[in-house]
């Protein structure tokens, strides 16, 4: 059951580093497309690169709660 635990927590990480990349680049090329500064495109993008993946893998793992508690 442990290795069940660890294999949750490894697919939780990556999951979240894969949905950051795409996402940050997403705003980055949003931003500059927009005209807004590469200097304020990227300030944006790496603060969004920072808050916005604790907040992913909170929900991750709230929703497997919730999941787990509807099987029981």
């Amino acid at each position: 059951m442990e290795k069940k635990k660890e294999h949750t927590f490894l697919k939780y990480t990556l999951k979240t580093i894969s949905y950051r990349i795409m996402g940050t680049l997403i705003t980055f090329l949003t931003a500059v497309s927009l005209n807004v500064p590469f200097e304020i495109s990227a300030v944006l993008s790496l603060g969004e690169l920072v808050i916005k993946p604790i907040f992913y893998f909170l929900h991750e793992l709230f929703w497997d709660k919730k999941s787990d508690n509807k099987l029981n």
